[in-house]
């Protein structure tokens, strides 16, 4: 083994290790989406070109950044991203340059992006339920939407989260840069940055159109969800739709448009140097994993806000607990526009719940999303919304635009009761009682 690879070894070893023991319960090894970015990060490399190692900091600069903010901001994912960049940074010193399919895989593949697509793909899927209804209208069938429900005859299908048609956006990228990987490979060219781009927005384009032909056709033959019949249509809507035309463009992308692969790469770092920039990177993210890695941060809303016949408590996490026969109450602060928030979505499913005819609600003059949690017989209802003490929104874009450009940080307000008309009670009442 030569010196350079012993250093390789050495340094993703460290980057491994922390990854292993600080960052064991963020990353979601058990994901489709990080199986198949971590396929791809290894075919990358493995198919790039040998050549002499290149003398890029980029990745060391990156990594450097990552590093600060989470010193300053302690979020898992920028140590992770600070992790990825010094490994990248290491491997473009020692052996050779690291492609834009594997960084984009690391994107792809993170957390933060399951967690944004999860979040942000809200109103498409509203969307999606009215289009699929109308498709159905139009096909002789009775069929029309409320919310996230598609009500066909006595059948109910709703378009969730959960459904696997939706959790493939992400695979679906990151299934397209591995096409791009192979291709690239076989046919001995790169494909150009500005392509990859045109050809991911194709494959997002596509899979809206997967799951629109497959919402509507599992309402159109009655294929319930939990059977095979259901489970099949998706993977065939996927293939039909997303697969299969992708592998088509990748390959003709690749072909016409990709730039044939250089046989070697440019000069030689300073070894001594760069060496001691690697330990002293590995050793700052493990230092900064170390003093920071279980750092609470303080409130960045005020929870003193009382509700008269509630009870309350405050949690970890700057949540704060309301109890009344009536309802449930939490509000949950968010230290700003960056943050991820403790979303409905996620802290109910945790607690085996399933969200059920998810739709925007007009109460009190204000816009939330309602929806209904169901485990076994139990039925409860719920609503959320963001909300700063003079502001009131349903959309992460706004909420967390306004918060980057001087407004005061939002918290998730989330209300649940035992019967739709008392939820519609208690989002009166809070709206006209709390006050931060």
């Amino acid at each position: 083994m030569t010196a350079d690879k012993k250093w390789l070894f050495f340094l993703l070893s460290g980057y491994v290790a922390i990854l292993i023991t600080g960052l064991h319960n963020y990353v979601l090894w058990h994901s489709l989406s990080v199986q198949l970015g971590g396929l791809t990060i290894l075919l990358s490399l493995l198919y790039q070109p040998q050549g002499p190692p290149v003398r890029r900091y980029r990745f060391g600069i990156a990594a450097l950044v990552f590093l600060v903010l989470f010193c300053c901001l302690p979020f898992k994912h920028f140590l992770l991203a600070a992790l990825v960049c010094g490994a990248f940074f290491a491997v473009e010193c020692f052996i050779k340059r690291v492609p834009l399919a594997a960084v984009l895989a690391v994107c792809f593949a993170s957390s933060a992006a399951d967690f944004a697509a999860n979040l942000f793909t809200f109103p498409i899927r509203l969307q999606l339920s009215k289009i699929a209804s109308g498709i159905l209208t139009a096909c002789g069938l009775t069929a029309y939407a409320e919310g996230n429900v598609i009500r066909c005859g006595s059948t109910s299908f709703a378009v969730d989260p959960a459904c696997m048609g939706l959790q493939m956006l992400m695979a679906s990228l990151l299934a397209a840069l591995l096409l791009v990987v192979v291709y690239q490979k076989r046919y001995a060219r790169r494909l150009p940055a500005r392509w990859v781009g045109l050809l991911l927005a194709a494959v997002l384009v596509l899979n809206i159109v997967a799951n629109l032909y497959r919402i509507t056709c599992l309402v159109y033959f009655a294929l319930l969800p939990g059977t095979w019949g259901h489970e099949c249509m998706g993977i065939c809507c996927w293939c039909i739709c997303v697969l299969v035309p992708a592998v088509f463009l990748t390959r003709k992308l690749v072909q016409t448009k990709g730039a044939l692969l250089p046989s070697t790469q440019p000069v030689l770092p300073a070894r001594r140097v760069s060496s001691i920039l690697h330990v002293l990177l590995l050793a700052g993210v493990g230092a900064a994993l170390a003093l920071r890695g279980h750092y609470q941060a303080p409130p960045a809303t005020s929870l003193t806000g009382r509700l008269p016949g509630y009870q309350k408590t405050l949690l970890p996490g700057n949540v704060a607990r309301f109890v009344s026969s009536n309802g449930l109450i939490y509000v949950k602060a968010i230290p700003g526009f960056y943050a991820t928030e403790h979303h409905p979505m996620i802290c109910w499913k945790g607690s085996g719940y399933q969200f059920t005819h998810v739709q925007e609600q007009q109460v009190a003059g204000h816009t939330v999303y309602m929806a209904q949690l169901n485990q076994d017989t139990n039925r409860l209802y719920t609503a959320w919304w963001y909300y700063n003490g003079s502001h009131h929104t349903i959309s992460q874009l706004a909420w967390r635009s306004q918060a980057a450009t001087g407004a005061n940080n939002y918290a998730l307000i989330n209300i649940t009761s035992h019967s739709e008309d008392t939820l519609v009670k208690e989002i009166i009442n809070f709206t006209h009682q709390y006050h931060f």
